[in-house]
């Protein structure tokens, strides 16, 4: 027989998010300042905006940083329903911007509350495009520092009116506390360079201008400048380049076709070598969609062709890795300065003569959208979710290093680079001339047989006059 049970409490519930939960989507999941400010530049390059303008001030210990965009701003209805609802799903089902219909770069729905990171209270201000109602909003992140509210307890007031002379867009100030050190701004102004894809000309419909006031800085204490991308580096040594697309499926099995060019700077007069190298994906791995792939090479031991000593080793010691660009922008951390995300330098210490190392190669990699690639980014913004088709991605990038190592290695040992160079005429002249070798042999010699220090010494004095005069 069933034991029968005392129901004391019944009921249908739903859970109630603490107050804090907000705090924990944008502190706890946005890593730090540099990718909160990319997110909120990136959402206002999902509202079709042509321009961003960042804006960053720092007083005393007050600090106020606005972000603002001339993209099709946001309805009240807009405001309420989809921008104060936390992961919402909408730009999952939109894909493609309202007007420009670029693919969005805002997935997950939590992008918006990167400015919790950034300071203390927001002020938005958005301005719809088609109806020209303004709405504004006041968020003080301290109402949410609390185990003992829930969201729904805080308040938040939110008002729309009609403008006539506001235009459209979003305008964000964030107020705080924090100021930010030099070092930690030219971070961000990297992070802003990097964020950019140098392939894509997206500089010509959307630009980035960012400005700097800072009063304790003499390099920041009044700064601006249009954000471009880094350029494509022209100095290198090799180079590899072309395309990586699915040939077939076989008993299963992912074939996969690797279109490739590569070039050879080191000396003058080398062509360019076409390769098409077929390949398939392991157990685990699966095709990520269409590549175009372009990646230079360096060898370190050797001055880049075509530019000044000085500036060659300045250049090869940001040597960035390889990037992953994807809808015009860069996925972060791949491409960030020592990010091994490849393990190239756990792959060359097994080989170190053939293989290259993230710090030898600078490039970059374009995927498709995540709806054809599976390539799914992580909630942080930290790079992708590791799955079979990550793995696609990093077999394919390294099956294409492999294809130029070999060429490398081969053209490295005809030409005698990195290896021990011949000695010159004046080398061999003084080796041939000289005694030292000799000198510690004898030595040695005579210790090991009890001779006296005066005999050896004596000795000693004969080997250093026959020295001189060959000398």
């Amino acid at each position: 027989m069933p034991e029968e049970k005392e129901i004391t409490n019944s009921g249908f519930y739903y859970i109630k998010p603490a107050a804090n939960h907000i705090l924990t989507i944008g502190k706890g999941i946005i890593k730090d300042s540099y990718t909160a400010i990319l997110e909120l530049v990136k959402n206002s390059f999902d509202a079709d905006a042509d321009e961003v303008r960042i804006k960053l001030i720092f007083n005393d210990k007050e600090s106020k940083i606005s972000i603002q965009d001339n993209g099709h701003g946001m309805t009240f209805e807009t405001v309420t329903k989809k921008w104060m609802v936390p992961s919402t799903q909408d730009k999952l089902r939109q894909k493609k911007s309202k007007y420009k219909k670029r693919p969005l770069q805002g997935r997950k729905g939590i992008g918006r509350y990167a400015s919790s990171i950034l300071g203390e209270d927001l002020m938005m201000l958005t301005t719809e495009k088609e109806t020209l109602e303004t709405t504004e909003l006041l968020l003080d992140w301290k109402d949410f520092y609390s185990d003992d509210k829930y969201l729904e307890d805080v308040d938040i007031l939110i008002e729309s009116y009609k403008s006539t002379n506001k235009p459209p867009g979003t305008f964000l100030t964030i107020s705080g506390s924090n100021t930010w050190t030099d070092i930690e701004l030219d971070r961000l102004i990297g992070s802003l360079k990097r964020l950019l894809s140098p392939f894509d000309d997206i500089d010509n419909d959307f630009r980035i201008y960012l400005y700097i006031s800072k009063e304790s800085s003499d390099k920041y204490s009044s700064y601006s400048e249009q954000i471009k991308p880094l350029p494509i580096l022209e100095h290198y040594h090799y180079r590899i380049y072309g395309q990586v697309d699915l040939l077939e499926i076989k008993d299963g099995d992912e074939i996969l076709t690797a279109k490739l060019t590569i070039e050879n700077k080191s000396l003058s007069n080398i062509s360019p070598i076409q390769i098409d190298k077929k390949f398939k994906l392991e157990k685990g791995q699966k095709f990520c969609g269409l590549l175009n792939i372009d990646i230079r090479a360096f060898d370190l031991d050797e001055e880049l062709p075509g530019i000044a000593s000085d500036e060659s080793k300045k250049l090869v010691k940001e040597i960035p890795g390889i990037a992953v660009i994807k809808g015009g922008f860069r996925v972060r951390p791949y491409g960030d300065l020592k990010v091994d995300w490849l393990s190239l330098n756990e792959r060359r210490f097994n080989n170190p003569t053939l293989r290259l190392s993230n710090n030898q190669v600078a490039g970059y990699v374009t995927i498709l959208q995540e709806e054809e690639s599976n390539l799914e980014e992580k909630a942080s913004r930290e790079g992708f979710k590791e799955n079979e088709h990550y793995e696609g991605l990093v077999s394919s990038i390294l099956t294409c290093l492999s294809v130029l190592e070999p060429i490398r290695y081969k053209f490295r040992k005809q030409h005698n680079k990195g290896g021990r160079k011949p000695k010159t005429i004046n080398e061999q002249i003084n080796e041939a001339s000289s005694f030292d070798k000799l000198n510690t042999r004898i030595a040695s010699a005579l210790s090991t047989s009890n001779v006296s220090t005066t005999i050896t010494d004596q000795v000693k004095k004969i080997i250093q006059e026959e020295t001189k005069e060959k000398e």
